[in-house]
């Protein structure tokens, strides 16, 4: 157990992926006896396992059907990530576009699993020309690099559309 723990403890969130139904419960059962006797019992519980759902409701804990792992929406009824949180920038990109404006916004995109880099590096590669041409950090952005900004502000918001299914396989992956 102690293994899987170091793997995939994330601060404090638990992070597993299991094929097996009969495993899944193993590591549940073993994981909450631990971290209970150690007093530090697990709250949050989120699975896309009907068999641990059903475990879960017969406990009275409650389970989520939409949660975030590692900063990224996991939505477990579709086993699905996205990426929706960024529709919370929008107000952050309605201020005048300056150097530390483009730091502000591109600095908040986390996307661990790179399935927004060329996004983000889109917006970081403004950031940089912004150096490279010695603009100030609350100077007004010339315009061929205002319009872009605007562009990549714009068009940002369509990647909150995107979802990406959590296991990307085959068949044969699952024996």
């Amino acid at each position: 157990m102690a293994p899987l723990i170091d793997r995939n403890m994330y601060m404090d969130d638990f992070v597993a992926s299991e094929n097996e139904e009969t495993k899944l419960t193993t590591i549940y059962g073993q994981l909450t006896a631990m971290m209970n006797t150690i007093h530090l019992p697990m709250s949050k519980w989120a699975t896309n396992s009907t068999t641990l759902q059903l475990e879960w409701q017969a406990e009275g804990l409650s389970t989520q059907t939409e949660t975030q792992v590692l900063g990224v929406d996991w939505y477990t009824e579709s086993d699905t990530f996205s990426l929706s949180s960024l529709a919370a920038l929008k107000v952050l990109t309605e201020r005048p576009a300056t150097k530390h404006h483009i730091l502000q916004i591109t600095s908040r995109l986390y996307d661990p699993l790179g399935l927004i880099s060329p996004v983000i590096l889109t917006g970081k590669l403004l950031f940089q020309d912004t150096w490279s041409r010695g603009i100030g950090w609350h100077e007004m952005l010339p315009s061929d690099i205002g319009t872009q900004w605007s562009s990549w502000c714009s068009d940002r918001h369509h990647v909150s559309d995107v979802s990406t299914p959590r296991w990307i396989g085959t068949a044969d992956d699952l024996d």
